[in-house]
């Protein structure tokens, strides 16, 4: 009552307002609160209703103001009163209502508060289930419906809301919504199909009709559709209905309702539905009628025509066969009906339009894609239980006796459409239909002469599509291609080859020896082609390798060169994954593998068909277990002969290029008994220093890529083992530039040293130093990529004596023999670096102190004070000499060491420390000063001015150290100030000085304006108007590689050049 009253209120306001539909009901309120105070009645919903009750039946209430103003406010208060005292007025109060709708049918508003006046006095009937309610519910329904599909939206959206509202209150109303939607919409779904009738007619005349009705019946019995469908379940309509409703549909479903896309597709999708969900709730009788009505309309219903079917099968097997024969002539007639080269197709206004193909392009039309739909949606409504190889045999045998035997004039349109049709069937094809296939092929081979036939991609496709299906035996049968006549007629046709190279997959290769093979062996690269396909995975690999088949494919790969490609690509394929073919192999290995290196020696030239030659030899001789020792021992062994000899001939050396070739890519695969002739092998590359002059050895790259393949064998890695420091030693004493031999032979170099410091044994460290050096003299290369490689190797060879073994002193080069054997550790380690710099020259010590920082800093956590003190002992010496590039390196080992550990253990060294800063704080190197400078900021910020300046000598000293702390302060200063003012703008955008999007955008179009006229005026100018940047470069606390120190320099170098600019302008 509080929500009713405060409404009424809101009425009673408006007793002066100036518009008429406002003022009417407050005046008529006021006038009965006026009779309810006269009368002393206490003012309720019922006490109103009453009143209102009484005006609408007086004679007055005809006028149409006092209509709107009585109903409006009828509908506000009849909610609000009690479900018993409405029931009473339903009699009286509905034919009014309704009558009223009719008599004011152009007044919207009082329409819609009719309509809700009506639909509140039925719910009241509904909840007190008052007699004669079912008839009462059914009339209201009806009268509702008129005004769902009203022109006018808002009546729409109230009259909805009111069957909602009833729905609600009773879910059972949902079967009389059903039934009364359900005898509407058949009487307008036969209006509407006689309307199409007489505009068909009138057409035919040649007279003119307008669509206007027509689109307006489509418009309304959509909306029906749509509303029912959101009122109401299908398994809440009645069997009986939903069955009448769905004939009428399908009945009503036409060419003109086809045109009209959107009503197409919510109609065809309603019959889906509901023939998917409630078709079993359909009498036997009903079921029938409705297959036969579908089936009439395949082409434009499938989904639906294909459940129904199937349903029809499923219950009555013997009228579902039968109906399933009609159906298959059906197809075969709709795609067979032309006759013509160019297809017809449906244009925009149902009118035929000829269409242009060019030779080879798919053909399509809406048959041809009607029938694939239907054939996919006969599998999906069947499921297991498919029907669809049952349809796909008996196509087959329609279309071979009904197409093809009459087909002579038939045009490749109609080829087309029933191929690309069989190609769908033929997925569900089963080994029972393979003869009826067989024939219809032969059948359609026999029009293969004609060119625009042959040229059709839907031929291709099923044959295609049969080759999966039946394998290529068939297709031989079937293409009579025993014949060699019609052999060379196909491979003429090229599409032929393309479909069979395709689509051949897990066939018999003995088809292909005996049909494809003798054409090959005469040169035909097209047949040749082919056996790359017959190979990968053979069904009858033990029978069909046999020794003539090899011995012609050796001859072949060696006297025709069309057939090199597809030779190795077959024997790939072979010994992949495929045990029967490896089997059948192994007997034949070693010849196939000697008419393979025969034919490495021979494509010396070609280097792309050479490397697929070796990749197929090592794929054989990985799996030809039994002959693989002997076959490389072979090779080793001549190319060891080759190398050792003193005549030499050109042929010789050909042939040992060609066995260094092969020697790496096959020592991956070879036994373990390999490591005999291996090890007497590299013993002759590593100690005999004529190797260089051999073309194919220079550079070493052949020595490292053989010692990389023997390492990465496992089973030869474990007899080779103990031989690997003797190969260190020989690798360290070949007389090789390590920093300027070229970066690629560098790399592998040093992925050599990681494969041979993996697996050296922890008791012969003692050849580290000599490595150590020649690796630290790498990362002086000039490649970033060698360096980082080369810091990566010394940090491989701490963590080696990190985890522990023996040094024996007594064999390190320096040492004396009665030099003990130690413990292996990182401390041993760092100290073999440092007796590198025992006796430094000037190229040796900037490279071997920033590499002893790179290794300092990966091992901070592990490395003790006492070799901490010694190292910085070591390092003080550089600093303090009069070497540039020394003191430079020195610089950035301190820098390393105040960022890495703590200030305790630098705290002791000050005294001796900063004098040497201070000394090249007033060099005169720019680069070593500005070093300097950036370490002794660094110093300040972790000890402060104060402590450093204890250990100044003079005033010069103190003078630099008090520079570089104020220009350290001003640059925090300049900080702190850029952190305010980014908080001060943080703080107004989060307040009430935002910009709005206009303002902003236009401060950033005036921005870039004066940043485009700025940058135009100083194209004339060079140095002088040079901004500084406004963002310094970030630190870091990690280490500063080589690459990072060269970038510095440049920017150094650069800010330098800036203050030279800006000394001549204040000099000026």
């Amino acid at each position: 009552m509080d929500g009713l009253e405060e409404r009424l209120n809101v009425i009673r306001s408006h007793v002066k307002s100036k518009l008429e539909n406002q003022q009417l009901p407050a005046l008529v309120l006021t006038t009965i609160d006026k009779s309810i105070k006269k009368t002393k009645q206490k003012p309720g919903p019922e006490v109103y209703m009453t009143a209102l009750v009484a005006l609408v039946q007086q004679d007055a209430f005809s006028d149409e103001k006092l209509q709107y103003s009585v109903v409006y406010l009828l509908s506000m208060i009849l909610p609000e009163t009690k479900s018993a005292s409405r029931v009473p007025l339903c009699k009286s109060l509905l034919p009014i209502l309704e009558g009223l709708t009719k008599t004011a049918n152009q007044n919207a508003p009082v329409v819609r508060c009719a309509i809700s006046c009506h639909a509140s006095l039925v719910e009241a009937a509904v909840m007190e289930q008052s007699e004669g309610n079912k008839e009462l519910v059914e009339n209201s329904v009806e009268f509702l419906f008129l005004f769902t599909i009203d022109a006018r939206p808002k009546i729409r959206k109230r009259a909805v809301e009111c069957l909602q509202g009833l729905l609600q209150r009773d879910e059972r109303i949902g079967i009389t919504i059903a039934r009364v939607f359900v005898r509407k919409l058949l009487n307008m779904l036969d209006e509407a199909g006689k309307k199409n009738s007489q505009s068909e007619k009138s057409k035919d005349a040649g007279q003119s009709s307008t669509d206007s009705d027509g689109s307006k019946a489509y418009t309304d019995i959509l909306h029906v559709f749509q509303l029912l469908n959101s009122l109401l379940h299908l398994s809440q309509m009645e069997a009986q209905e939903l069955g009448t409703l769905i004939l009428a549909v399908v009945r009503f479903v036409d060419a003109n309702v086809v045109q009209n896309g959107y009503v197409y597709k919510s109609l065809a999708e309603f019959l889906e539905n509901a023939v998917e969900e409630r078709v079993d709730a359909l009498s036997d009788t009903q079921l029938s009628e409705l297959v036969k009505e579908l089936l009439q309309k395949w082409d434009i219903l499938p989904g639906p025509a294909a459940f129904a079917l199937a349903a029809l099968t499923q219950r009555l097997p013997n009228q579902g066969l039968k109906q399933l024969d009609l159906l298959i002539e059906q197809l075969i007639h709709a795609l067979t009906q032309t006759n013509t080269n160019k297809p017809s197709v449906m244009g925009e206004k149902g009118t035929e339009v000829a269409e242009e193909r060019k030779p080879g392009t798919q053909l399509t039309s809406p048959y041809e894609h009607s029938s694939v739909v239907f054939v996919d949606r006969l599998q999906a409504a069947f499921g297991k239980k498919s029907v669809a190889p049952t349809l796909s045999g008996k196509a087959a045998t329609l279309i071979n006796r009904k197409f093809l035997q009459n087909a002579a004039n038939t045009g490749p349109y109609a080829f087309a459409c029933v191929c690309a049709f069989l190609r769908k069937l033929l997925r569900f094809a089963t080994p029972e239909h393979e003869k009826e296939y067989c024939i219809l092929l032969t059948n359609l081979h026999s029009f293969l002469t004609r060119k625009e036939l042959s040229m059709q991609k839907s031929v291709h496709d099923l044959v295609g599509a049969f080759i999966q299906t039946f394998h290529t035996r068939s297709l031989v049968e079937a293409f009579r291609l025993s014949s060699k006549g019609e052999l060379s007629r196909l491979e003429k046709t090229k599409w032929f080859v393309q479909v069979m190279q395709k689509n051949v997959q897990c066939d018999e290769l003995n088809v292909y020896k005996s049909i494809f093979f003798p054409a090959a062996m005469n040169g035909s690269k097209a047949w040749w082609s082919l056996l790359p396909a017959y190979c990968k995975e053979p069904t009858d690999a033990e029978n069909a390798i046999d020794e003539d088949f090899v011995r012609n494919l050796a001859g072949a790969l060696i006297q025709q060169k069309v057939s090199r490609q597809p030779i190795l690509s077959a024997l790939e394929l072979l010994v992949e994954n495929n045990a029967q073919a490896q089997k059948a192999l192994l007997p034949f290995a070693e010849n196939i593998m000697g008419t393979l290196g025969n034919l490495v020696f021979e494509l010396s030239e070609d280097v792309v068909l050479q490397q697929k030659t070796l990749h197929t030899l090592c794929s054989i001789y990985r799996v030809a277990e039994p002959i693989q020792e002997s076959f490389i021992t072979t090779i080793i062994q001549h190319l060891r002969t080759f190398l050792t000899s003193t005549k030499r001939q050109e042929n010789d050396e050909k042939q040992a290029k060609v066995a260094a070739t092969m020697l790496p890519q096959l020592l991956r695969y070879a036994p373990d008994q390999t490591w005999r002739p291996l090890s007497e092998l590299l013993a002759v590359l590593l100690t005999d220093e004529g190797m260089q002059s051999i073309d194919f050895l220079k550079q070493n790259r052949f020595l490292y890529r053989l010692l990389k393949a023997a390492l990465l064998n496992e089973r030869m890695s474990k007899k080779l083992q103990p031989r690997i420091s003797s190969f260190c030693q020989g690798l360290v004493e070949l007389p090789v530039n390590v920093v300027s031999q070229d970066p690629s032979t560098a790399l592998e170099r040093m992925s050599t040293w990681r494969l041979l410091l993996e697996l050296l044994p922890e008791n012969d460290l003692h050849v580290l130093p000599p490595i150590i050096e020649e690796i630290i003299l790498t990362s002086k290369h000039e490649e970033e990529e060698v360096r980082e490689e080369a810091y990566g190797l010394l940090i491989q060879m701490g963590e080696k004596c990190k985890q522990g073994g023996r040094i024996e002193q007594s064999r390190i080069d320096g040492l004396g023999e009665d030099a003990p054997s130690v413990d292996a550790t990182l401390d041993e380690f760092l100290m073999m670096m440092v007796a590198i710099l025992v006796d430094p020259t000037a190229q040796h010590a900037p490279v071997a102190i920033t590499a002893l920082s790179r290794i300092v800093y990966e091992f901070r956590e592990d490395i003790g004070s006492d070799m901490l003190n010694t190292l910085f002992e070591t390092v003080e010496t550089y600093l303090g000499g009069k070497h540039h590039e020394s003191a430079r390196s020195s610089i950035g080992f301190v820098k390393m060491f105040v960022t890495s550990f703590p200030a305790s253990a630098l705290e002791a060294r000050l005294n001796t420390l900063m004098p040497m800063l201070f000394r090249w704080l007033k060099e005169h190197n720019a680069y070593v000063k500005l070093k300097a400078k950036q370490l002794v900021d660094r110093m300040i910020r972790v000890f402060g001015v104060q402590k450093l300046g204890q250990f100044t000598e003079d005033e010069d000293d103190k003078k630099w150290l008090n520079k570089v702390n104020s220009v350290r302060e001003a640059r925090g200063k300049k900080q702190s100030t850029k952190d305010e003012d980014e908080e001060m703008q943080e703080a107004e955008s989060d307040g009430e000085t935002k910009f709005t999007a206009q303002k902003a955008q236009r401060f950033k179009s005036n921005s870039t304006n004066t940043q485009r006229s700025s940058q135009h005026s100083s194209q004339g100018s060079t140095r002088r108007f040079t901004q500084r940047p406004t963002q310094r470069p970030s630190r870091t606390t990690s280490f500063d590689s080589s690459s990072n120190m060269k970038k510095r320099r440049n920017d150094d170098t650069h800010k330098s050049g800036r203050g030279g600019a800006k000394m001549r302008r204040k000099g000026r």
